[in-house]
């Protein structure tokens, strides 16, 4: 009696805990009730340089997400100002302007604008990033991501026995500690851009070290751009990164930027990540944040994810062309890293890259044969007969088919190059998943039932 009673005692607590470290998860002032919604920055008085400056009492800058997203400063001019001309002229130029209530400035330039009568409207566009305060040294720095996937770990459990999402992922490597968590109204944000598309803020970010010393604005933006190949390879998709800031140690602001980012498309999750285990993406943080730390493995890595994600989204021809590339980098990183090599550094210039792919392959365990559902490069018979030996030479040949103009490359595979190129490109996904998978020690749950493997069905005989 009394151990069931512990147990649940001890159940209580565990709950209790994890909902405590949901109630504190990041807050953040810009948050989007809808997609495509626009983000108020600012609302106050304006000076804009112009011979002895034009002072707008009432000015609205906001975020919006235009083709491409575009910070605006509405404001309206008066009838003097427009009859002097000062309106006019401002209109035709780059001119300075001044945030007065927050003693920032930036430069402007012309957007849009109508007048009718005595009503004038006018919106200049931010021509550079505003920074609110100084910039400095920081305990914690909070950024904004556009279109992310939701990669929360363990969920909730609730009283009734339930369980719902956390809505946090929480990375940890050396003595940083990263919290990824949904913005609010995050659930009907998701279900707008899966049925329509758009671009909207899902998540924010905060970055910190476990014992809250201060970090510099390089540091930030070294750990930043680890996170950010990290979950571009997690989710198979590059979220974009905005309205960033920082604070000390009672979370107090220090500075602000708003600096607008590319427009990204709304792409369905569908990678190694996202089979709903809980707690993997988590785990695998910490040996990809030792291995980029190299500086052998840093610059390789991170190019081999960015190729990788192009590669997804950019058409069959981008998928071989840039997937065999970033095979072709990480053999050679391995090669060069690998203290038994498995030839001299002649031999392995002159070795054909299906060849380094292979034995690339084979290093990492990565089954390198073609799989059962690739029905059409298993068929496939060259003029003379052969056939494909492997999954390397098969990607490689119809890439050179690709990469190099003759005639007689291009047309070696006739009408069914179109299947041909599809069963290769996702033959290439799977190799640079697995490969980079293994690359960075992770060993959890990512095998063939959860990658590109369901849909070319390594190990199962048909």
């Amino acid at each position: 009696m009394n151990t069931d009673l512990d147990q649940l005692n001890d159940e209580q607590t565990e709950w209790s805990d994890r909902l405590s470290e949901v109630a504190v998860m990041v807050e953040s002032k810009y948050s989007m009730q809808s997609v495509n919604e626009a983000i108020e920055l600012y609302r106050g008085p304006i000076t804009i340089e112009f011979g002895e400056g034009i002072t707008v009492p009432l000015a609205v800058v906001t975020w919006e997400w235009r083709r491409e997203p575009v910070i605006l400063c509405r404001f309206a001019p008066t009838d003097a100002q427009r009859m002097t001309g000062d309106a006019t002229e401002v209109l035709l130029k780059p001119h300075k302007l001044r945030l007065d209530d927050l003693g920032a400035s930036t430069w402007s330039m012309s957007y849009e604008g109508y007048s009718c009568g005595s009503t004038h409207r006018e919106a200049l566009r931010l021509m550079r990033p505003v920074v609110v305060g100084n910039l400095g040294t920081m305990c914690s720095a909070k950024i904004h991501l556009v279109n992310c996937h939701d990669l929360s770990d363990e969920p909730v459990r609730t009283k009734e026995g339930a369980y719902s999402s956390s809505g946090r992922l929480t990375l940890k490597a050396d003595d940083w500690i990263i919290h990824i968590d949904q913005c609010p109204n995050h659930s009907e944000i998701v279900r707008s851009l899966n049925k329509h598309g758009g671009q909207a803020i899902t998540h924010v970010v905060r970055i910190c070290h476990n014992d809250l010393r201060r970090f510099t604005i390089d540091e930030c933006n070294k750990v930043c751009t680890y996170i950010d190949d990290f979950i571009s390879f997690a989710t198979g998709s590059r979220p974009q990164w905005c309205l960033a800031s920082g604070y000390d140690e009672s979370e107090l602001l220090i500075w602000e930027s708003w600096e607008v980012c590319a427009p990204v498309r709304w792409e369905p999750l569908a990678n190694w990540s996202s089979h709903g285990v809980s707690g993997h993406v988590g785990r695998a943080f910490p040996k990809y944040m030792s291995k980029v730390s190299k500086s052998e493995w840093e610059e390789p890595i991170s190019l081999a994810i960015k190729w990788y994600t192009q590669a997804k989204h950019r058409g069959l021809e981008t998928a071989l062309v840039l997937g065999q590339a970033a095979l072709e980098l990480l053999a050679n990183t391995a090669y060069e890293e690998t203290l038994a090599k498995p030839c001299s550094e002649s031999a392995w210039d002159k070795m054909p890259a299906k060849d380094r792919i292979r034995s690339l392959l084979f290093s990492f365990g990565v089954d390198y044969r073609l799989p059962p559902k690739s029905k059409s490069l298993q068929a496939f018979r060259f003029s003379d007969g052969s056939a494909f030996q492997d999954g390397p030479q098969a990607l490689t040949e119809l890439r050179n088919a690709i990469a190099h103009p003759k005639k007689v490359k291009r047309e070696r595979f006739g009408s069914q190059v179109d299947e041909l190129r599809s069963e290769a490109a996702t033959l290439v996904l799977f190799y640079l998943e697995h490969v980079l998978l293994s690359i960075i020690g992770f060993d959890s749950y990512a095998d063939a039932s959860n990658t590109h493997g369901c849909v070319i069905n390594y190990g199962v005989n048909e």
